[in-house]
């Protein structure tokens, strides 16, 4: 049975795309989800890297997010979250409009992340129910710099063919030969839109995908420049991590060196968010962290039971007690070592409690980072199973007001933030990640 990471059953070959094989797959730690598991021969692996770094933790509409990414004994590999539909050149021509704004809002999303597709074209693009998702950028590069290839020939900007420095102008020509090649005999203001996306000259092109977006909605009644509620709030819960640098340098330091970390944060300052950070630049790093969420009352044994899913263990890890299942636990981490995360580490069962502590007292166990809500932490089992060990204290304090002024200005890029919006958020928001969150969630809604 083929698998990746030890994790991702892959069930059948859906092609090749983006210089690597792509597969249907099931996430065996998830119950069976399905997602798409992209692998790359391990030259590659840096290209795979970067459509991870790219993706991770997005939640756009028209982009399939990255859920993971390693390197096993078969090179690297990328897991995207699985887009339903058929290729856009399925679809009905009467919808090409709408598609390709809906296309020119993912390039946006990406241009305000510095990175350019390169590589739009309908075979890139699936639809379902009238919504696009954009895939493969395997071709994805910064702005200013050459692209890895030179892109499809019937799509691509004649700058990228020739092997130039590209910017955001390259994308304009892909989005106008999607437009052509979905549409099919175009009216002639979208034709001439078209032409002048296509445009040999850059310099006539629109300058972004917004600015194209809005002639677009000039040129076809019904298509909005603006952005839709789902994807103006992709801005706001994809930010730059701000103000967390310090922490997430600690613990992924820890990551590589084991050990035990407490991680006190009251609720709503970020530690979920830190931890997904810690696993993003661990990935990255060639590390593996396992994120074990806890909630209230969890079952017995419930959190490691859900860390040992994630290593790969079988089913029959249901049937161990705490022990049995330590032992299991550190025999994989000698096979595929990890680091683990628990988030509400002080809701732990005693079982899982002790599990933890059991791993952390083996010589060469794996890193273990316990994030606790320090009004709670005194009377969990976990404090009483780690009683004595030695540990670092790293703590999470509230968002000082140059950070809350680079969260905000991550989360409506090209746009002018003016210091005193920025300062009045802090004031409010008392610094809380979570808080600043939902206040900037509601100010997008209102527009």
């Amino acid at each position: 049975m083929l698998r990746a990471g030890g994790r991702y059953r892959l069930v059948r070959s859906l092609g090749e795309g983006g210089g690597g094989e792509v597969w249907l797959a099931e996430d065996e730690a998830a119950s069976g989800a399905p997602c798409v598991v992209k692998r790359a021969a391990p030259a590659l692996r840096e290209r795979l890297a970067a459509e991870y770094e790219l993706l991770a933790g997005v939640a756009h509409p028209n982009l399939a997010a990255a859920l993971d990414f390693g390197v096993d004994a078969e090179g690297a590999f990328l897991v995207l979250a699985l887009a339903p539909g058929e290729t856009a050149d399925r679809a009905p021509p009467g919808i090409a409009a709408s598609l390709t704004a809906q296309a020119l809002r993912a390039l946006a999303f990406l241009h305000s992340r510095g990175a350019l597709h390169l590589d739009l074209k309908p075979q890139n693009a699936l639809v379902h129910d009238g919504r696009l998702v954009l895939i493969d950028l395997g071709m994805s590069t910064a702005e200013g710099q050459r692209a890895p290839g030179i892109g499809t020939p019937a799509f691509a900007a004649p700058e990228l063919t020739r092997g130039e420095p590209v910017d955001r102008r390259a994308d304009v020509y892909g989005a106008g030969a999607f437009l052509r090649a979905v549409g099919g005999a175009l009216p002639a203001p979208l034709a001439a839109l078209v032409d002048r996306w296509c445009s040999n000259d850059r310099d006539a092109r629109p300058a972004d995908a917004f600015a194209a977006l809005r002639e677009l909605s000039a040129a076809v009644p019904g298509v909005d420049a603006a952005e839709t509620p789902e994807s103006g709030r992709a801005y706001l819960h994809s930010p730059k991590l701000v103000g967390r640098e310090a922490e997430v340098d600690a613990l992924l330091a820890l990551a590589r060196t084991g050990g035990v970390a407490w991680l006190a944060a009251a609720p709503g300052l970020g530690a979920t968010r830190v931890g997904a950070e810690l696993q993003r630049r661990a990935r990255l790093a060639g590390l593996v962290v396992h994120a074990v969420a806890v909630g209230p009352k969890p079952g017995p044994l419930a959190p490691a039971l859900r860390l040992a899913a994630m290593t790969g263990l079988g089913d029959d890890s249901a049937d161990l007690d705490a022990d049995a299942l330590e032992e299991r636990l550190f025999e994989a981490h000698r096979r595929r070592p990890f680091a683990v995360y628990v988030d509400g580490a002080h809701f732990a069962d005693d079982g899982t409690a002790r599990v933890l502590a059991g791993l952390a007292r083996r010589a060469g166990g794996p890193a273990l980072v316990l994030a606790v809500d320090p009004a709670l932490e005194g009377d969990a089992p976990v404090a009483a199973a780690f009683a004595g060990e030695p540990a670092r204290r790293l703590a999470l304090s509230a968002l000082t007001p140059e950070a809350v002024a680079g969260i905000v200005a991550s989360a409506f890029p090209g746009r002018a933030v003016p210091e005193r919006f920025a300062a009045g958020l802090h004031r409010w928001s008392g610094g809380s990640p979570a808080l600043l969150e939902a206040a900037l969630s509601l100010l997008a809604a209102r527009g």
